[in-house]
């Protein structure tokens, strides 16, 4: 009897323990945050990536971005971001809270220099805020173009209280209203 009772428990446990979400804890940006941690903001298009290991042997991918209208900073025609996680062959590295970029696909991203050090190519950025740095440009119900909110894959919190919070942008948004609200905030 007791041995079925300890086989039950760790049967419970362990769907407890499967039924969980993944997500990384953040903590969370307004809109204002990422404006001032962020060394660079620009609109960009996906150009290409490139999974790699780095000097730590972390699979990472090197996201080259090009510049179709700088914000903050001087990143020149195209710059390197560089997320954690990627592919390398059957290999594969998945992070909480990391983006996945979409080659053709445009971005608002909020950036500063890596603390992964340079890439092969030269230096790299990060997104701020991991996620939330990064927000998916897209088409409209109306033929506009809105901004959707980053974080994906966070647990926004404020650390002081540990109190769940919202993401910088709380539902889309215009594009242009988005930029002339980051233009106000500089």
């Amino acid at each position: 009897m007791r041995r079925a009772v300890l086989v039950l428990t760790f049967l419970a446990l362990g769907t407890f323990a499967s039924s969980v979400a993944h997500a990384t804890l953040s903590r969370a940006m307004d809109l204002a945050e990422l404006v001032r941690e962020a060394e660079l903001i620009a609109l960009v298009q996906v150009a290409s990536q490139s999974a790699r290991r780095d000097a730590h042997g972390r699979i990472v991918t090197d996201v080259a971005m090009d510049v179709l209208e700088p914000v903050k900073g001087s990143p020149g025609s195209r710059f390197l971001l560089v997320r954690l996680g990627g592919e390398i062959g059957d290999v594969g590295m998945a992070i909480a809270g990391e983006t996945s970029f979409v080659d053709g696909r445009r971005y608002v991203i909020f950036a500063r220099p890596s603390a992964m050090g340079p890439a092969p190519s030269g230096p790299a950025y990060r997104p701020v805020g991991m996620s939330q740095g990064v927000m998916l440009v897209e088409p409209d119900e109306n033929g506009g173009v809105q901004v959707l909110p980053g974080g994906g894959g966070l647990s926004l919190v404020d650390p002081r209280t540990g109190a769940h919070e919202p993401p910088a942008l709380l539902g889309p948004m215009p594009l242009d209203a988005l930029l002339a609200e980051i233009r106000r905030l500089l």
